[in-house]
């Protein structure tokens, strides 16, 4: 795969990302006012990093080569969400609203979850 591609598939990643995201937030809704940023790395040809921030806090995970591929198939077809990455997504959004709790109240975070 040429680096092009590479960058325009990262860029359809975020996209299915975003999708979960707005899933979950239609069922759980957030407890900050606003969408995360979402930035794609691609910096291997197996993975694919994922950051999720908002105002000075960010979660992290990552999604294999398959599950990003499958990821984009489905949010290019407009059918809603990929199911195989919505745990990930919506673990790592929790813990980024734990974050932003947490830094509302002055709690310091513990280093495990940075």
């Amino acid at each position: 795969m040429t680096r092009s591609s590479r960058n325009s598939l990262c860029r359809y990643v975020a996209g299915a990302v975003a999708e979960a995201a707005i899933e979950d937030l239609r069922v759980n809704l957030f407890n900050y006012s606003g969408f995360p940023q979402i930035t794609v790395s691609c910096h291997s040809e197996d993975l694919f990093d994922i950051a999720l921030s908002w105002e000075t806090h960010q979660t992290q995970f990552q999604l294999t080569d398959a599950q990003a591929k499958a990821a984009v198939r489905k949010f290019k077809s407009g059918t809603g969400y990929e199911r195989s990455i919505f745990d990930k997504v919506q673990e790592a959004l929790a813990a980024l609203e734990a974050k932003v709790s947490a830094g509302r109240r002055g709690v310091p975070i513990p280093a495990s979850t940075l």
